[in-house]
């Protein structure tokens, strides 16, 4: 699936966020009951990537599928199709009334840790696909509210944390970007990374206009550690927090779906349309990186000195795109494109009364 295209088709000068890996995991589960020209839609926008395989971390990632069907006599899903929903996906196959929208929102609330609320505002359908991701992950260090300050990114003064350790950090510049990749804490054998790209001479629209995924490898593959750096090497990034609703109906339309008359055949006989919605948000601080993403095909019927040669200054002070992807796979969870950070005005109280409560201790 060709992830940049999709951050292409919605490349207005806003906050956005979308995770190419739920999306995945939602059409592959569609491929499946997938028959004729939907099949073969599908074969174009997935291109045979594989789905990487990460465990679920209790309280810390959580990866779930389900497949909701409307307790409804005027439709019959294929029992084959069940089946390899749930061997192949590990989903639950719940039968249900839906009478309220409330069933699934609920579910994809419980299962994102919290962070999307009120995915859906009514039902419509009779069969829905549901993918949910969700992240909670906290830096390798501890970094303290006194590491968080004013700075400028364009212009407006953004809340900033100075905090993070090189050692823990990578680096890519050339002449169009500076880059700089942050890991967050290691729970099991997998490695999750933390990726800003800021482009440097043009806009990031127009940056994100002219690139690719061969052009956004390029950066990921070539991020050179710091650790062994000689230099001082201070990293200062904006604190962030938004969702965003992806116009997911609007996005795959142009990518050549056709979701008004889908051949979904070998789920059920009745297929009238289908909707894909998608959902996600995100919040950056000095606590570490929250995540989530819910994707949904809903199937409807009818100090001392130094040399300052010996200091490396990183600063993303203009609009960047981020990448979170697990490091040893390179699987990218979500991608996205800041260009309105937290700004001080907002954040500034929370930390002056931290710095009061420690003067009060």
């Amino acid at each position: 699936m060709n992830k940049i295209e999709i951050l292409k088709l919605n490349n207005e000068k806003e906050n956005k966020i979308y995770s190419p890996y739920s999306l995945l995991i939602a059409l592959y589960m569609l491929y499946e009951g997938a028959d004729g020209h939907t099949k073969d839609e599908l074969d174009n926008i997935l291109k045979n990537e594989k789905i990487t395989e990460l465990d679920n971390i209790e309280n810390v990632l959580s990866i779930l599928n389900r497949m909701y069907i409307k307790n409804n006599d005027n439709i019959l899903i294929n029992e084959s199709y069940k089946s390899i929903i749930k061997d192949k996906y590990n989903a639950d196959v719940v039968l249900d009334p839906l009478d309220s929208v409330d069933i699934i929102n609920n579910f994809i609330e419980e299962n994102t840790f919290g962070q999307i609320k009120n995915m859906l505002r009514e039902i419509y359908g009779n069969l829905f696909l549901i993918n949910t991701l969700a992240v909670d992950m906290e830096w390798p260090y501890q970094i303290s509210g006194d590491n968080v300050d004013e700075g400028t990114f364009e212009n407006v003064i953004a809340s900033y944390v100075y905090g993070f350790s090189k050692n823990y950090a990578s680096y890519y510049k050339d002449d169009e970007v500076t880059s700089v990749g942050l890991e967050l804490k290691q729970y099991d054998s997998n490695k999750y990374e933390c990726v800003l790209i800021q482009p440097d001479s043009i806009e990031l629209n127009d940056y994100i206009n002219n690139m690719d995924d061969n052009k956004l490898n390029n950066i990921l593959n070539n991020l050179i550690e710091l650790k062994d750096d000689s230099r001082t090497v201070n990293i200062a990034i904006p604190k962030f927090s938004f969702s965003y609703e992806l116009d997911a109906n609007k996005t795959f339309s142009s990518l050549g779906l056709n979701l008004t008359d889908p051949d979904l055949k070998n789920i059920t006989d009745i297929t009238d349309s289908m909707k894909i919605h998608h959902k996600s948000n995100i919040d950056f601080s000095e606590k570490g990186l929250k995540a989530a993403s819910a994707t949904v095909v809903e199937i409807l019927d009818g100090a001392a000195f130094i040399d300052p040669e010996q200091i490396l200054d990183i600063v993303i002070n203009r609009p960047f795109m981020f990448v979170l992807r697990e490091k040893n796979s390179n699987t990218i969870l979500f991608l996205g494109t800041v260009y309105n950070p937290t700004l001080w005005e907002d954040d500034e109280d929370n930390y002056q009364l931290l710095e009061e409560d420690e003067d009060n201790y």
